[in-house]
């Protein structure tokens, strides 16, 4: 075997071996804090939350949202959850990964808008709490929400893109504005944490990034 085709393969090996199996699913946990409400405030709820990405089996691109069962493309349960699709050496689809049962982007995205809004001084109401029917409604739509894997020769990396719609009767939001936010970590290996540990800090990113819309440092995207 030549040295430029035993190379890749023997990178493919190095990655499947420390970085556990790339075949199946993993499930791994991730959570952000959404912060506390200021003592004063406008009170808003976010609601309804809408998970809007397309899933599909068979990505053209790494960084499109998909599962490794084709059976489950329609199945909320299972996509509510899903965050990542591993790869292989060459960058072929392999297993997937999911936040654990009772876990959802849907969650997270929230905290996330959550954390902002109390930040730029509004009191968020959760649901269950006094005020939060009289509270004013902020619809958050979930356009990109996604972690892949790029295969490299010394290092490979885990991105992370989001992409968060509001719109509400609140100032910032009336006309409905998207906010966006892209990490990435390079490695030799990738293990489950690193899955959530750049999921982790892709939202953050997030939050910021909402947050310094909200605040008026950042002009929002365009819905």
């Amino acid at each position: 075997m030549s040295t430029s085709r035993f190379t890749p393969l023997l990178l493919l090996s190095i990655v499947l071996l420390l970085g556990g199996c790339a075949t199946g699913r993993s499930v791994v946990t991730t959570a952000f804090d959404p912060g506390v409400n200021p003592a004063t405030g406008t009170t808003v709820r976010i609601e309804p939350v809408e998970d809007a990405r397309v899933f599909t089996a068979a990505p053209p691109q790494a960084d499109m949202p998909s599962l490794m069962n084709a059976d489950e493309l329609g199945n909320k349960s299972i996509t509510s959850r899903a965050i990542a699709r591993k790869r292989g050496g060459f960058g072929a689809a392999l297993g997937d990964v999911l936040l654990p049962e009772g876990g959802s982007v849907q969650q997270l995205s929230r905290a996330a808008v959550t954390r902002a809004l109390r930040e730029t001084g509004y009191r968020v109401a959760a649901p269950g709490e006094p005020g939060y029917a009289d509270a004013i409604p902020v619809a958050l739509r979930i356009d990109e929400f996604w972690s892949w894997f790029s295969p490299g020769f010394a290092q490979v990396a885990v991105s992370f893109r989001g992409k968060l719609h509001l719109q509400g009767n609140i100032a910032p939001v009336a006309a409905g504005a998207s906010y966006s936010a892209e990490v990435q970590d390079r490695m030799q290996a990738v293990f489950e944490s690193d899955w959530a540990a750049v999921v982790t800090k892709g939202v953050a990113a997030l939050s910021e990034s909402v947050r310094k819309g909200l605040a008026g440092d950042r002009p929002p995207r365009a819905p």
